[in-house]
Protein backbone atom coordinates (compact mmCIF):
# COMPACT_ATOMS: atom_id res chain seq x y z
CA UNK A 1 0.00 0.00 0.00
CA UNK A 2 1.18 3.23 -1.12
CA UNK A 3 0.05 6.96 0.00
CA UNK A 4 -0.01 9.18 -3.06
CA UNK A 5 -1.32 12.61 -1.64
CA UNK A 6 -4.24 11.99 0.17
CA UNK A 7 -5.33 8.55 -1.72
CA UNK A 8 -4.18 4.83 -0.28
CA UNK A 9 -3.27 2.52 -3.61
CA UNK A 10 -2.73 -1.14 -3.51
CA UNK A 11 0.35 -1.99 -5.45
CA UNK A 12 0.32 -6.08 -4.79
CA UNK A 13 -1.90 -6.62 -8.24
CA UNK A 14 0.65 -4.93 -10.55
CA UNK A 15 -1.65 -2.29 -10.88
CA UNK A 16 -2.83 1.26 -8.81
CA UNK A 17 -6.28 -0.18 -7.75
CA UNK A 18 -7.31 2.76 -4.93
CA UNK A 19 -8.80 1.53 -1.95
CA UNK A 20 -12.65 2.69 -1.30
CA UNK A 21 -12.82 5.60 1.08
CA UNK A 22 -15.78 3.69 2.66
CA UNK A 23 -14.11 0.57 2.67
CA UNK A 24 -10.83 1.77 3.72
CA UNK A 25 -9.17 -1.28 6.31
CA UNK A 26 -6.28 1.42 7.34
CA UNK A 27 -7.46 5.12 7.87
CA UNK A 28 -4.59 7.28 7.72
CA UNK A 29 -4.34 9.63 10.82
CA UNK A 30 -2.50 12.07 8.93
CA UNK A 31 -5.87 12.28 6.51
CA UNK A 32 -7.34 15.39 7.33
CA UNK A 33 -10.80 14.45 6.03
CA UNK A 34 -13.25 13.02 8.77
CA UNK A 35 -13.19 8.90 9.32
CA UNK A 36 -15.83 7.26 7.12
CA UNK A 37 -17.73 6.19 9.92
CA UNK A 38 -18.11 9.44 11.46
CA UNK A 39 -18.94 11.25 8.34
CA UNK A 40 -21.97 8.90 7.93
CA UNK A 41 -22.65 9.48 11.42
CA UNK A 42 -23.03 13.34 10.64
CA UNK A 43 -25.02 12.62 7.55
CA UNK A 44 -27.74 10.42 9.38
CA UNK A 45 -27.78 12.85 12.57
CA UNK A 46 -28.19 15.44 10.07
CA UNK A 47 -31.14 14.00 8.45
CA UNK A 48 -32.90 12.98 11.74
CA UNK A 49 -32.57 16.88 13.13
CA UNK A 50 -34.21 17.80 9.69
CA UNK A 51 -37.15 15.51 9.68
CA UNK A 52 -37.71 15.98 13.82
CA UNK A 53 -37.43 19.51 13.26
CA UNK A 54 -40.08 19.90 10.62
CA UNK A 55 -41.95 17.62 12.40
CA UNK A 56 -42.57 19.20 15.37
CA UNK A 57 -45.63 21.59 14.65
CA UNK A 58 -45.91 25.71 15.30
CA UNK A 59 -48.82 25.60 17.34
CA UNK A 60 -49.79 22.77 19.64
CA UNK A 61 -52.63 21.24 18.02
CA UNK A 62 -55.60 21.73 20.81
CA UNK A 63 -57.12 18.46 21.45
CA UNK A 64 -61.08 19.81 22.18
CA UNK A 65 -62.29 19.39 25.52
CA UNK A 66 -65.80 19.33 26.90
CA UNK A 67 -67.19 20.77 30.32
CA UNK A 68 -70.31 20.79 32.36
CA UNK A 69 -71.37 23.95 33.61
CA UNK A 70 -73.89 24.72 35.79
CA UNK A 71 -75.07 27.40 37.82
CA UNK A 72 -77.94 28.90 40.08
CA UNK A 73 -80.35 31.71 40.61
CA UNK A 74 -82.71 32.33 43.02
CA UNK A 75 -85.55 34.87 42.84
CA UNK A 76 -89.13 35.95 44.07
CA UNK A 77 -91.02 33.28 41.30
CA UNK A 78 -89.75 31.22 38.75
CA UNK A 79 -89.54 33.16 36.02
CA UNK A 80 -86.85 35.46 37.38
CA UNK A 81 -85.21 32.40 39.39
CA UNK A 82 -84.49 30.72 35.98
CA UNK A 83 -84.15 33.87 34.03
CA UNK A 84 -80.85 34.93 36.55
CA UNK A 85 -79.98 31.01 36.39
CA UNK A 86 -79.66 31.34 32.70
CA UNK A 87 -77.96 34.40 33.00
CA UNK A 88 -75.21 33.05 35.29
CA UNK A 89 -74.82 30.17 33.07
CA UNK A 90 -74.14 32.30 30.09
CA UNK A 91 -71.61 34.09 31.92
CA UNK A 92 -69.89 31.33 33.10
CA UNK A 93 -69.79 29.53 29.84
CA UNK A 94 -68.06 32.70 28.81
CA UNK A 95 -65.75 32.46 31.17
CA UNK A 96 -64.60 29.32 30.76
CA UNK A 97 -64.47 29.55 26.80
CA UNK A 98 -62.18 32.36 27.31
CA UNK A 99 -60.11 30.23 29.97
CA UNK A 100 -59.71 27.60 27.67
CA UNK A 101 -58.70 29.81 24.85
CA UNK A 102 -61.53 29.03 22.54
CA UNK A 103 -63.49 32.05 20.47
CA UNK A 104 -66.17 29.78 19.98
CA UNK A 105 -68.08 26.63 21.85
CA UNK A 106 -70.85 24.09 20.93
CA UNK A 107 -73.51 23.81 23.74
CA UNK A 108 -75.42 21.03 24.31
CA UNK A 109 -79.78 21.74 25.31
CA UNK A 110 -79.62 23.93 29.08
CA UNK A 111 -81.64 21.66 31.66
CA UNK A 112 -83.10 23.85 34.11
CA UNK A 113 -84.46 22.80 37.76
CA UNK A 114 -86.31 24.85 40.15
CA UNK A 115 -87.58 24.20 43.71
CA UNK A 116 -88.88 26.39 46.12
CA UNK A 117 -87.10 26.66 49.59
CA UNK A 118 -88.30 29.03 51.84
CA UNK A 119 -90.06 32.54 50.22
CA UNK A 120 -87.54 31.78 47.51
CA UNK A 121 -87.38 29.90 44.42
CA UNK A 122 -83.81 28.49 43.78
CA UNK A 123 -83.17 26.94 40.03
CA UNK A 124 -80.11 25.45 38.63
CA UNK A 125 -79.48 25.33 35.17
CA UNK A 126 -76.60 23.45 33.20
CA UNK A 127 -75.41 22.41 29.81
CA UNK A 128 -72.48 20.89 28.32
CA UNK A 129 -69.96 23.09 26.46
CA UNK A 130 -67.41 21.67 24.06
CA UNK A 131 -64.49 23.99 22.53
Amino acid sequence: MVKVGSQLYFIETGSFDRVPRAGAICWDPTDIREPPMLHKFLVVATAVAAIAVSAIPTQPAKAGSCAVVTAEGRGANEAKASARSVKHLTFKTNRWAHKNGYTTVGVAKTATVCATKGPLVHCHSSHKVCG
